[in-house]
């Protein structure tokens, strides 16, 4: 059971009262900020003889059973519907509609079927419903049909 006695605590250059429940978060602030510097010492990484594996190239395209999902980072109000980029991280798409009410997926969504050349009911929006980041599900579809489509399409 905690104590609420006041004990006298001397900072650097003045007294002061302080309660044991600020003495106790004071402590706790300072032994904090003492953890990282023993704690690199006592769990300091040894060096191995091991070679790193070669890691697969990054890619916007992940598989999940027979689906591939897509990272799109979605432009919306541009001119024209096209895939702008093809980068590590996700596939960039312009797409001519107003991120109003959600006609700026609905056109994704029919993009990506004509460009993937899929039935509609086949490419689906997994996450990213009110943000520019989005992630495209499109089924049934293998990894490799799916990136030759879509860098097709870039140029």
């Amino acid at each position: 059971m905690l104590d609420f006695t006041i004990y006298n605590f001397s900072f650097s250059s003045f007294n002061s009262y302080v309660t044991e429940t600020e003495w106790a978060h004071f402590m706790i602030r300072r032994f904090y900020k003492t953890l990282p510097k023993a704690m690199g010492k006592k769990f300091a990484k040894k060096e191995s003889n091991v070679t790193a594996t070669a890691q697969p190239s990054p890619s916007p395209l992940r598989t999940r059973g027979e689906d591939v999902l897509i990272s799109v980072h979605l432009k919306p109000g541009a001119k024209f519907t096209q895939v702008t980029d093809y980068s590590q991280e996700s596939v960039g798409i312009s797409v001519s509609a107003p991120p109003v009410e959600g006609e700026a997926n609905l056109l994704l969504i029919k993009f990506m079927v004509e460009i993937l050349g899929l039935k509609k009911s086949q490419v689906s929006l997994e996450t990213g419903h009110k943000a520019r980041n989005k992630v495209v599900c499109a089924s049934r579809v293998d990894e490799e049909f799916v990136e030759t489509k879509l860098r097709a399409a870039l140029g």
